[in-house]
């Protein structure tokens, strides 16, 4: 049973943005939220989270020049950091070392290709980031990798040192090693990118990674996720924006290369969009999405220990097809949240959950403070034993609109507040629950402890970005 415990509006007002977790803090990285939308054009940045007080602050890593630097160099730049950063932690028991993008989730899952066990996935997701909830990091049967083209091992081997981002939609991010990396997305000019983004949240700079090895060309609309020491990319569509790629790309990131997954048997057909993916056990669950000759997609699940596609036999509360949904992983099971049917014009707040072990859905009960309204293109992260829902656009019929607009089904307004899902909900989250639900008088408010006070208030301020 899981609490919604957090409801507050305010954040980022934007969707199509890519979220993961270090610490207690999140990471949206997107278009940036101007209070004065008049003359502001598009601008890629950084939103932060800070998952104890639920504020959000924007950051902005600009640069004026970029710094070419020798792979070898970058690389022990950062050992070293690393290595203070270990150092650090052993002198630091505060939760920040928790991070939240486990194997089990989102934003994780992939398997590297040599045996070599050296890896910091931070204890991490759906797209998202969580904690460890038991999945299988033994390298002894690799994923199948077809590395007989490396049309680009003539790259010239130096890092973009300060390189920033330009702005895009539907890319993806993933958290490894206490960096996020960034792939893929669609620029204004209808270009996908190819450029392998580094972002290190310690130093606030970007770089750009140089890749070999047989490099994917540029997509959009797709998924990422990190199991072991490599990103699995999947889905969206090319370059063209016409094509929807059926091949599954790993990227190792101890080699810095790409590699194109050898995948026997029969496939799901004719690719798909707007999915989720998300790792447990070996395996890669993607849910949902849309295709040329199917609006709303099931489920589809890749074997990484063996290279094949299964399509589990499902019972039980099957959730509908959707797309633009969102998804995680909590102690073995795949949650699926929200999204948009198509076929009935209809966005949707419901939970499910999906046991893999029996193949079972099951339509959960929300209980606790109001749940999120009805939403697509939002972000879900799980940090520990909580989930961060934000964002997104909802119909118009979910707000105070008149009804002349409200009456349009179609028509989609962007969603500005954050909701916590809480798995591990204490007798004082139930007590604030209630406390908020039915109100607190002054009086009352006064005479408690000063951290349920604070925690209160916090539950309460709307959220001005800063």
């Amino acid at each position: 049973m899981a609490y919604w415990t957090v409801s507050l509006k305010g954040g980022p007002k934007r969707a199509n943005q890519a979220a993961a977790a270090l610490g207690c803090r999140i990471y949206s990285f997107g278009e940036f939220d101007y209070a004065d939308e008049s003359s502001r054009s598009p601008v890629f940045g950084i939103h932060v989270l800070n998952t104890e007080s639920y504020r959000w602050h924007q950051l902005l890593a600009t640069s004026s020049s970029c710094l070419y630097l020798p792979l070898e160099r970058y690389a022990e730049v950062h050992r070293n950091q690393a290595a203070r950063n270990a150092d650090n932690n052993d002198n630091d028991n505060d939760s920040d070392g928790d991070i939240a993008n486990d194997n089990d989730s989102g934003n994780d899952g992939a398997r590297d290709n040599n045996n070599d066990g050296d890896r910091d996935n931070g204890n991490d997701s759906g797209s998202s980031n969580h904690n460890n909830n038991g999945s299988d990091n033994d390298n002894d049967n690799d994923i199948d990798i077809d590395d007989d083209n490396d049309n680009n091992d003539t790259h010239e081997n130096l890092v973009a040192y300060n390189e920033t981002p330009h702005y895009r939609i539907n890319h993806t991010v993933v958290m490894y090693n206490r960096k996020f990396y960034m792939w893929g997305g669609c620029t204004e000019d209808l270009i996908c990118c190819t450029k392998m983004f580094c972002f290190d949240p310690e130093e606030g700079i970007w770089s750009v990674i140089p890749c070999i090895g047989q490099v994917p060309i540029g997509r959009t609309r797709h998924t990422a996720v990190v199991f072991n020491d490599m990103m699995i990319i999947y889905g969206g569509r090319e370059n063209n924006l016409t094509n929807f790629p059926e091949t599954v790309f790993a990227y190792n990131f101890t080699q810095n290369r790409w590699y194109e997954m050898i995948i026997e048997g029969e496939m799901p057909a004719n690719g798909r969009e707007f999915h989720t993916a998300c790792i447990i056990s070996r395996k890669m669950y993607v849910f949902g999405g849309k295709n040329d000759f199917v609006n709303d997609l099931g489920l589809d699940v890749l074997n990484l220990e063996t290279g094949r596609w299964e399509k589990p036999e499902e019972t039980g509360d099957i959730p509908c097809g959707r797309r633009n949904h969102s998804a995680w992983v909590h102690q073995g099971m795949l949650y699926i949240f929200g999204g948009y049917q198509h076929d009935h014009y209809q966005h949707l707040n419901t939970l499910h959950q999906f046991n893999p072990e029996t193949s079972r859905w099951r339509l959960l009960q929300q209980y606790g403070l109001n749940r999120p309204i009805p939403r697509q293109r939002h972000c879900s992260v799980i940090v520990n034993d909580r989930v961060f829902i934000f964002g997104g656009l909802g119909s118009v019929a979910e707000f105070n609109l008149p009804p002349s607009i409200a009456a349009d089904a179609q028509l989609v307004r962007e969603i500005a507040d954050l909701h916590v899902l809480d798995y591990d909900f204490k007798l004082e989250d139930l007590c604030i629950i209630s406390l908020l639900k039915n109100g607190i008088s002054n009086d009352l408010f006064n005479i408690l402890p000063f951290w349920i006070k604070y925690d209160i208030s916090m539950r309460l301020t709307p959220n001005y970005v800063t």
